[in-house]
């Protein structure tokens, strides 16, 4: 197994935001930066659990990548519940470059439903131009006010050899290659905007859900678009099935491992705790139904409350066959989230199939302390 890659571990970054609680997003550990009051809710969310709502100007989200790209992969469910008015444009999303501090490129959508690339502009998080439109924009009415849509977007930061690309449910919309797609002295992006900053006027209501990303440094499937999709977020339903691992305390109500851990946002008063090095908790996991399964990502909200250093990584298991993460997370004072996606079935050495996953819950994820 390769190791991390910025946020990107075999090449692969998701977040469903299921797990989140309700209300205004935070920085820490998923979101590096908030610009005014997005919103997480049920009311936004794609399928089902959770998506984001950015209502206004300067409403955004901001994830550092933690590595300089050339060429990423990012898919994200979208929906503009009302199209922008006038010259106004709406910015979907911003593959900015956070060590120049200005945009590379910015996926915006206009009064007609188009969809464009432009390059540079200024003014970025704040009330900004576009700047300067690469290739084509898509045909009217590709983005249809009031409805989720996958866009996928694939790009590449070169002054001569740029690439811009946008799938919508799947389909091909806008394909340049052979551009100029870089705006800074720079040629990568290393940080991602999502949201409702535009160019005059009044921001449109738009939400966000199901969002991937890819470095390009995976292998297949994770080195092109995985296509229209979802991410399914469940929280455990049982301890190991096998004995010895769940040696983890916990707290009384629920009086099990998995029971302190299946609450969807996190319950405070609800937790696992462990000073032993080696210690572990393991959970079994709802079945998954679904035509095919890419990989399996693993979201935990975890602090240290005494002195001293403690790491824990976390373990996926199939057919008591065990795959250790390979980069323990020092903890912190405060709860931060960490994560770590698995593209590979521990069981069979290649990638997960569906019925792995599906049957009887046959993968369990949990956590050990490490040191």
């Amino acid at each position: 197994m390769s190791g991390w890659n910025g946020i990107f571990y075999n090449g692969v970054f998701c977040c469903g935001f299921d797990f989140l609680p309700t209300g205004t997003p935070t920085v820490g550990g998923v979101f590096d930066s908030v610009g005014s009051t997005p919103t997480i809710g049920s009311t936004y969310a794609h399928v089902s659990g959770y998506g984001i709502q950015c209502n206004g100007n300067q409403v955004y989200l901001g994830k550092a990548l933690h590595v300089n790209l050339a060429s990423m992969y990012l898919g994200v469910a979208y929906e503009c519940v009302t199209l922008p008015t006038g010259s106004v444009q709406n910015f979907i999303a911003t593959f900015y470059d956070s060590t120049a501090g200005a945009p590379q490129l910015t996926v915006a959508v206009n009064n007609q439903g188009q969809i464009g690339f432009y390059r540079g502009g200024n003014g970025f998080p704040s009330y900004g131009s576009l700047g300067t439109l690469v290739g084509s924009l898509s045909a009217a009415g590709t983005i249809v006010a009031g409805s989720y849509n996958y866009l996928e977007f694939f790009v590449t930061i070169s002054g001569t050899l740029g690439v811009v690309t946008c799938n919508v449910n799947g389909t091909q919309v806008i394909n340049a290659t052979a551009q100029n797609t870089q705006s800074t002295a720079n040629a990568y992006t290393n940080y991602i905007y999502f949201g409702s900053s535009t160019t005059t006027g009044t921001g449109a209501n738009q939400y966000f859900d199901d969002l991937y990303a890819l470095d390009t440094t995976g292998s297949a499937p994770f080195n092109t678009f995985l296509g229209a999709g979802r991410i399914q977020t469940d929280g455990p339903s049982a301890d190991s099935a096998t004995s010895g691992l769940n040696a983890w305390s916990y707290t009384t109500p629920p009086g099990t491992d998995y029971g302190c851990c299946d609450n969807i946002p996190a319950n405070s008063a609800e937790y696992c705790y462990d000073s032993n090095v080696g210690d572990r908790m393991s959970f079994r996991f709802p079945s998954l139904s679904t035509a095919k399964v890419f990989f399996l990502n693993t979201w935990y909200l975890a602090e240290i409350d005494a002195s001293g250093t403690r790491t824990i990584v976390p373990i996926f298991r199939n057919n008591s066959v065990d795959q250790v993460g390979p980069s323990p997370n020092s903890l912190g004072t405060t709860y931060t989230y960490y994560n770590q996606p698995s593209t590979v079935d521990p069981n069979t050495g290649t990638a997960w199939a569906s019925e792995t996953v599906a049957t009887a819950a046959a993968c369990e994820i949990g956590l050990k302390v490490n040191s």
